[in-house]
């Protein structure tokens, strides 16, 4: 699955768009963008992908589609197949602080995500997903997910840090890390962990611009034979309708 290229264009500046207006019960927004290389959970899925998304909300409810494309299907030095893939999501968050009794904003989030490879008939093909996780809005916005394919039994548990830097009033700099661990009923387990920086550019009160770099590698266990060197680009734009 993906970095939600609309989340990933930096916080702040969807909430400086929000406060130009009231938020709407019901919101949506389409994004798409260019990824050098696809890495996910300390895996390379393909090289440069084509991706697009559309994510709805309504309170705090959440669904969305998101689509990548690679733009060959093989990896050219050792045969690598790549392919085309579907992500569908939905899930629901919730502030919770004020039930345990801490300081700081907490957000749990419940919800599901299915996995489809059109290209790769599979009798595991599509897979599902349940996640639960808590973010706390602090300095360095950490937070904790678990993750388990009901259709492949494997455990998934990722935590994350993140802050945005704020240039002016229309741009910003967010930077984060991320470590992650993967447990599959069959196979081997494997450690994970990356880091990024994305700027993002607000060029209205509904559309915005980023650019981002990253960084991945986990275990060999993960990464297998199909790996470059871990490093990635992506530039996306973000459109709230």
């Amino acid at each position: 699955m993906k970095e939600s290229i609309l989340t990933a264009t930096a916080v702040f500046l969807i909430a400086g768009a929000a406060s130009l207006q009231a938020a709407p019960i019901f919101d949506a927004a389409i994004s798409a963008g260019i990824k050098s290389d696809y890495y996910f959970r300390g895996q390379q899925r393909a090289d440069s992908i084509v991706e697009t998304e559309v994510d709805f909300t309504y309170g705090d409810a959440y669904a969305g589609i998101w689509f990548a494309e690679p733009f060959e299907a093989r990896d050219s030095d050792i045969g690598w197949l790549y392919s085309n893939e579907l992500n569908v999501f939905l899930g629901q968050s919730a502030q919770i602080d004020s039930y345990i009794n801490v300081m700081v904003p907490v957000i749990l989030d419940v919800g599901i995500t299915g996995f489809y490879y059109p290209e790769r008939p599979s009798d595991d093909n599509p897979t599902w997903e349940p996640y639960v996780g808590l973010s706390f809005e602090t300095l360095l916005n950490p937070s904790g997910y678990v993750y388990y394919d009901l259709t492949l039994e494997t455990w998934t548990l990722q935590g994350t840090v993140s802050h945005t830097f704020e240039l002016d009033n229309v741009s910003g700099v967010t930077v984060g890390a991320f470590v992650g661990f993967v447990s599959p009923d069959e196979g081997e387990e494997g450690a994970y962990y990356g880091v990024s920086a994305k700027y993002g550019y607000r060029l209205n009160s509904t559309t915005s611009v980023s650019f981002g770099v990253g960084y991945t590698d986990g275990e060999d266990a993960r990464s297998g034979m199909n790996w470059d060197d871990g490093l990635s680009a992506s530039l996306g734009l973000s459109i709230g309708l």
